[in-house]
């Protein structure tokens, strides 16, 4: 009676109902299928270039090799590796930019992500104290091409003890790498991890320890 209240066939006011209901269905459907692919995408490039947990301290951590060996030692656990963050401002032709630096352990890097193969130009392997490799979006910010030198200057600069004069660091780029995630290819400096400590004034220490799980 309430589909068919006049007792044709196919109402108009029915078809209406029935139609918007549908497509209600349909969208709500589409958008969270959408949502959970792009969510699904986010957590893959995450875990393939971070891993999956991250061990931090209040501060930083000193000896950090000990606390790999501790952490490797955990059921389930397949590898880990330490890592550096700061920020930077690099300068190249008269063009600065503020990326994020992520110093890499290139000895377990791989035991944890596989960082090599979203390497667009250039190698991971080529990767020393002397070279840096750039996201593809600061690359092109910077109108950087592979074998350049940039100028590296850190934090540390602005903090002068009894007139000590800090040197911005030249790097060359021996990569260029692309993610596929908007903030981490925009915005990102990927170095060795001594290179990091001594670009942040870590000494020995690091801030946190990349974990991949079985």
């Amino acid at each position: 009676k309430q589909l068919f209240p006049t007792g044709r066939r196919f109402p108009f006011f029915t078809a209406i109902s029935v139609v918007s209901v549908a497509l209600g269905v349909a969208l709500l459907i589409v958008v969270l299928g959408v949502m959970g692919g792009f969510g699904y995408q986010i957590r893959e490039m995450i875990t393939d270039t971070e891993g999956e947990i991250q061990v931090k301290a209040r501060g930083l951590i000193s000896d950090y090799r000990s606390v790999v060996k501790q952490v490797e030692a955990v059921p389930g656990v397949a590898g880990a590796t330490p890592y550096a963050a700061g920020m930077l401002m690099v300068q190249y032709q008269n063009k600065p930019a503020f990326p994020q630096m992520r110093g890499l352990d290139l000895g377990s890097l791989n035991r944890v992500v596989s960082l090599g193969r979203f390497v667009r130009l250039g190698s991971l392997n080529d990767l020393d104290d002397d070279a840096v490799i750039l996201s593809g979006g600061l690359a092109d910010a910077l109108g950087v091409r592979l074998g350049a030198t940039v100028e590296i200057y850190t934090p540390l600069m602005l903090a002068r003890k009894d007139g000590e004069v800090i040197l911005p660091r030249t790097a060359r780029v021996v990569g260029i790498l692309e993610i596929g995630h908007q903030q981490l290819d925009s915005s990102t400096l990927y170095c060795t991890l001594r290179l990091a400590q001594d670009l942040d004034g870590l000494g020995r220490d690091v801030h946190g320890i990349n974990v991949r799980t079985q």
